[in-house]
Parts: C-alpha cells; structure tokens; sequence
C-alpha cells in the first residue's frame, strides 16, 4: 500500500513541476531597444579632458542622488517606526 502512495505522490509532484514556469530560455523576450545614451564618461578629449567629463556627467546626477537618498531616509523611518511597534505589541 505504501508503494502505491508514493508512486502517485511522485508521480503529482513531477505532473506539477512540468507545469511550472517555462525557463527564461524558452519564454519569449521581448525586443531589446539600441541604448541611445551612456553614462560613461566621453572620450572625446582624451586624457585632458577627463576631469571635465567627471564634473559633466557626476553634476547632472546630483538630483538623482537627492531623491535617492530622501527615499531611503524616509524607508528607514518607516522601518524603525514598525520595528519599534512590534517591540512594543511584546
């Protein structure tokens, strides 16, 4: 009897893995778009240059930087200010 419970056990768990997610490999991807802009620094200009294209790109990321920063502050926030409701329902 415990053979036949465990070949049908078997049997549903190998059932229910075929029908799972097909792998990234066979599931269709979707259409890559030609990357139109870089963050790296420009080569223009050689070795002179490079400072300036440091500043030229670092400068127009500063505001990124400030969301970024205030979003996880304020995620932190909320993560302690749960941490301490929880320490405080024990």
């Amino acid at each position: 009897m415990n053979f036949y419970k465990t070949t049908i056990t078997v049997l549903f768990f190998c059932g229910l893995a075929a029908c799972g997610k097909q792998s990234p490999t066979t599931a269709a991807s979707p259409a890559t778009d030609p990357v139109t802009s870089s963050t790296a620094p420009m080569q223009s200009g050689g070795i002179l240059s490079a400072p300036a294209d440091y500043v030229k790109n670092t400068v127009g990321q500063v505001d990124k930087a400030k969301e970024a920063k205030a979003l996880y502050e304020k995620t932190e926030k909320e993560r302690m200010n749960d941490l301490d409701q929880t320490a405080d329902g024990n």
